[in-house]
């Protein structure tokens, strides 16, 4: 579980427009190219937490995620292949439905420490309120 990652990451990024719905076609993608990524980051994931939590794809834990709770659908989430020690990060306190929905863990490789993240800015939301997010920051 403590494995250390070597310095190739191979890291996934599908804006899923509903994971639980999808779950298995890309999964099954995944199987058929042969790919065994790291990481595997979903926006749009259009689950609560406690759903996203029952999400199970195998060899993958759920490493963080951002879930709506005023506005329906949205979300971002990081899932994490089993054999990676990796540490959440909380960053709630910039995220902002719509305007910015992000979530990251840690990782340490060989080499360095890295941070994966998974963000998503709807075409709707407020840029302005993005922008001052990020001035906090």
């Amino acid at each position: 579980m403590n494995e250390e990652l070597d310095d190739s990451l191979i890291l996934v990024h599908q804006n899923i427009r509903d994971l639980s719905s999808k779950i298995s076609e890309f999964t099954s993608l995944l199987t058929l190219g042969n790919i065994n990524p790291q990481f595997l980051c979903f926006s749009e994931h259009h689950l609560s937490e406690s759903n996203l939590c029952l999400i199970n794809i195998e060899n993958y834990n759920l490493g963080s995620c951002f879930c709506h709770q005023i506005y329906q659908k949205g979300g971002v989430c990081v899932y994490v292949r089993k054999d990676i020690y990796y540490k959440s990060l909380d960053l709630i306190r910039y995220c902002e439905e719509k305007s910015l929905e992000i979530c990251a863990v840690q990782i340490e490789s060989v080499t360095n420490q890295q941070i994966i993240v998974c963000m998503y800015r709807s075409p709707s939301g407020n840029f302005y309120q993005l922008l001052r997010l990020f001035e906090e920051c």
